[in-house]
């Protein structure tokens, strides 16, 4: 993120321009990749509807208005599931993945689980760890977990300094931070912040619930037939999967960073593929109903 802004400016442009600009554009990219995916299913005129509705329902429209690399972050997400999915690409798709940890660390979080179900379906369809799609994934999840290390290492950018400032006191000087990590003090303000998600439903002020249930009422399935797909896999990854994989990102981020406020911010991406999870299905039945 830093490095294309610093590009940008290198070119000329303003830093604030920059900045500003990066935003907007990836929310627009955003739009134009989520068409062109739910285009394949639908009208065009559906299309449309359908984005505009996931811009307003995902606040797809505020962050595009704010200088953060959230937009940018999902559209790398986005961007790489839609070259593994669609395209059938994957290195490029692996290498956009793998990218996505340098614009936010967090990421790793659905990479690495992405790529780890990669791995399982190659192994459980091919039982053989020579296979190269395989051995792909393999290099993938070495590479973003390498990424998330390095970058953490290299820019002293860890999870407890970031939490700690955001949750319990404001660090002027961040490369000061000298406290240790403290499991009273994280569990007192996961505590907190449950009782302002449970208490006050601030977790009805977010998109949250919005998506987890068009996940839910999508499915369509019971819990049982939803896991035994889950884990005797036909394909590499299926949109079902890439879909279900969204639910164990939302519970790792609401216990790393429980900032109810922010959360729609961190889940662009994963709000996107739910929407278009859902999409596809609705044909699907849509189809099966007319046959």
């Amino acid at each position: 993120y830093v490095g294309v802004l610093q590009g940008l400016t290198l070119l000329g442009v303003n830093p604030i321009t920059a900045i500003m600009g990066l935003s907007l554009l990836s929310g627009l990219l955003i739009c134009g990749l989520i068409f062109k995916w739910l285009n394949i299913v639908t009208t065009p005129i559906k299309a449309a509807l359908l984005v505009i509705l996931f811009a307003l329902s995902a606040r797809l429209i505020d962050l595009s208005r704010v200088p953060t690399p959230d937009n940018f972050s999902a559209l790398a997400v986005l961007l790489g599931i839609y070259f593994l999915l669609v395209k059938n690409w994957l290195i490029p798709a692996i290498t956009v993945l793998a990218a996505s940890v340098l614009i936010r660390t967090n990421n790793i979080i659905f990479v690495g689980l992405v790529l780890c179900y990669i791995l399982w379906s190659r192994y459980y369809l091919t039982h053989s760890i020579k296979d190269p799609k395989f051995k792909a994934a393999a290099v993938g999840l070495i590479t973003s977990v390498t990424l998330y290390l390095l970058t953490n290492a290299v820019f002293d950018y860890q999870w407890w300094r970031l939490f700690y400032h955001t949750f319990v006191e404001s660090q002027v000087t961040i490369t000061n931070f000298d406290i240790t990590f403290s499991l009273d003090i994280y569990l007192s303000v996961v505590k907190t912040a449950a009782q302002q998600v449970i208490v006050s439903g601030a977790l009805l002020a977010t998109a949250l619930p919005l998506f987890l249930l068009l996940l839910v009422v999508t499915i369509g399935k019971t819990l049982a037939q939803t896991l035994t797909s889950f884990f005797t896999p036909t394909e590499d990854l299926s949109l079902q999967q890439a879909a279900l994989l969204c639910v164990p990102v939302f519970c790792t981020v609401l216990l790393l960073f429980p900032l109810a406020a922010g959360w729609d911010r961190f889940f662009t991406a994963y709000y996107g593929l739910i929407l278009i999870y859902a999409a596809f299905q609705w044909q699907s039945h849509h189809t099966d109903s007319k046959a």
